[in-house]
């Protein structure tokens, strides 16, 4: 099946863009492009966008991220999880981070949180906007609100107590 090939490819870039490693993800996004072939659905093509996004952002290219991730939340829509939403408006508030656009990346962080916030199992996802939008708050000298910023990160990292192994 081309769309479960595709799909694994996707999972595989997402994972390695998690992992830091954006030359081995832009390989599998290029697989993935390649084994969707046609049968690309919109949904599917905004997800993809994203993690194309999350991997320009990665490699240097924030006004690249930028532009991939507004294509990515115009793609999504109203038809996806909420989750990737909130990635793709991630990626979009970093760029503008990067490119000195704070009042838009500011509104951005906000709009990824939001979205993150109402996508049920999405811990680290929300966990790691808090934290960039933390240090974007640090950046911009409002020290206690990055503190909350940063505190409701840390609230969202799995405890000891609920590993199964139990330590």
């Amino acid at each position: 099946n081309e769309w479960d090939h595709g799909m694994s490819h996707l999972l595989l870039a997402h994972i390695l863009l998690d992992d830091g490693s954006a030359d081995e993800a832009g390989r599998e996004l290029a697989a993935a492009r390649r084994s969707y072939g046609e049968r690309l659905s919109s949904m599917d093509e905004g997800f993809v966008a994203v993690e194309e996004a999350r991997r320009a952002l990665q490699s240097g290219d924030p006004d690249g991220a930028a532009d991939l991730a507004r294509e990515a939340i115009e793609l999504l829509g109203n038809l996806s999880v909420p989750g990737e939403l909130g990635e793709a408006y991630l990626v979009l508030a970093r760029s503008y981070d990067e490119t000195g656009r704070a009042d838009r990346a500011e509104t951005a962080y906000a709009t990824a949180i939001d979205a993150l916030r109402r996508q049920n199992g999405w811990h680290c996802e929300l966990g790691r906007a808090y934290r960039w939008y933390g240090k974007f708050l640090r950046r911009a000298g409002r020290t206690e609100a990055a503190m909350e910023a940063f505190e409701r990160a840390a609230d969202l990292a799995p405890s000891n107590h609920d590993r199964p192994d139990g330590g």
